[in-house]
């Protein structure tokens, strides 16, 4: 397998040994392959592997770059990206192997009418380097995705705790997830095994899964019962 390591400036590529135990207590056995460097020394704040390995997307202050590997040797392209180039996206994930799911920041509003919601989740075929579909609506920035095993459902939770399943067969809202009560907000998702249920976590140590299909909560948790 692979893995993609954060540092400030850089994001670094290793390879995790076939037959590593990674139920043991020592470290897998890593060997570094490739280190890339964006465009201005900023922080790196999200970064994400495409399933094979081969593509692998990064971002900070000066924007967003997707990297394609091009030889044996892990030299790198970077992809034409127009819709992610001068955007700092704080989550993003392959959910398919050409098509990376990222959340960005929306334009400001040219009308008066309406403004525009601060960011949005957007699909982007990395093949043509287009936005082939956009969730819009979020009321503050997605700082977490995370997709179904099955890739039929993405979960995307804002900085506030908020968070939204998305139907990607269908490319539709599937629904809204209910929130904890105040001042406990969500901190972490993820997908069941079989994709049919999503595991939220609290910032007061409060857990629960939600039936994806059924819509309804199927059990609270406490961390005193875990």
């Amino acid at each position: 397998g692979f893995t993609l390591l954060q540092y400030r400036p850089t994001v670094d590529m290793w390879h995790i040994r076939a037959d590593a135990d990674l139920s043991q207590d020592s470290p897998p056995e890593l060997t570094f392959l490739s280190k890339t460097r964006l465009q201005s020394k900023g922080t790196i704040v999200a970064s994400a592997m495409a399933h094979d390995a081969t593509i692998f997307a990064a971002s900070n202050s000066s924007g967003t770059r997707v990297f394609k590997f091009t030889s044996d040797e892990l030299e790198t392209e970077c992809l034409d990206i127009p819709c992610l180039e001068e955007r700092l996206v704080h989550s993003m994930l392959f959910v398919s192997p050409n098509v990376l799911a990222a959340g960005v920041p929306t334009s400001p509003s040219t009308s008066t009418d309406k403004p525009r919601p601060p960011c949005a989740v957007v699909l982007v075929d990395i093949n043509t380097g287009r936005e082939i579909h956009r969730f819009s609506g979020h009321t503050s920035p997605v700082c977490h995705l995370s997709v179904s095993p099955r890739g039929d459902f993405l979960a995307a939770m804002e900085t506030h705790g908020r968070i939204t399943l998305y139907n990607l067969d269908t490319q539709q809202l599937h629904c809204v997830l209910p929130s904890f009560e105040a001042p406990a907000v969500a901190c972490a998702i993820t997908f069941n095994p079989r994709g049919s249920a999503v595991a939220v976590a609290s910032s007061v140590g409060t857990y629960y899964l939600y039936h994806i299909e059924q819509q309804r909560m199927i059990h609270p948790l406490s961390s005193r019962m875990i």
